[in-house]
C-alpha cells in the first residue's frame, strides 16, 4: 500500500509540473511570430504598433517564465549539443570554429529543466 501511495504522489508531482507541455506547445509559436516581427522593426522606430507588439512579447514571456519554461542557449558561435540543439545542416564558415551553431532558425525551450522543443540550428563543419 505505501508503494502505492509514493507512485500516485510522483505521478501527481509530474501532472503538475509537466501537465502544462501541450499548452506552452500551442503558445511558442505565437512568441517566435512576435520575434520575427520585431526582428524586422528598425530599432529606433517608435510606432504604437511596435511597442504594442514588444509588450504582447513580454507578456508571453513573463507568463511562460511564470510557469517554468526557459529558452535553450542557442547563440551564435557557441558548442554544438545534440541533446538541446537539432541541426538543419551544415555549412562551412570561417567566423566560427568547427561543432559550433552558425545560424539560429528557431529558439528551443525547457520547462523545468525537461527539453521542451529543441533549437533548430546550423552547424559549422
Amino acid at each position: 500500500m505505501e508503494n502505492y501511495r509514493k507512485r500516485t504522489q510522483k505521478e501527481k508531482e509530474e501532472i503538475q509540473k509537466y501537465g502544462n507541455e501541450a499548452l506552452i506547445l500551442e503558445i511558442l509559436p505565437a512568441v517566435d511570430n512576435l520575434e520575427r516581427a520585431l526582428d524586422h522593426v528598425d530599432s529606433d522606430n517608435q510606432d504604437s504598433v511596435v511597442i504594442g507588439v514588444k509588450m504582447t512579447l513580454d507578456m508571453l514571456v513573463s507568463a511562460l517564465k511564470k510557469f517554468g519554461v526557459k529558452q535553450v542557449d542557442s547563440e551564435k558561435g557557441s558548442p554544438f549539443n545534440s541533446a538541446i540543439h537539432q541541426a538543419m545542416g551544415h555549412i562551412e564558415s570561417d567566423e566560427y570554429s568547427s561543432n559550433t551553431i552558425a545560424e539560429v532558425f528557431q529558439k528551443g525551450y525547457t520547462v523545468n529543466e525537461r527539453l521542451l522543443r529543441p533549437a533548430m540550428v546550423m552547424v559549422v563543419k
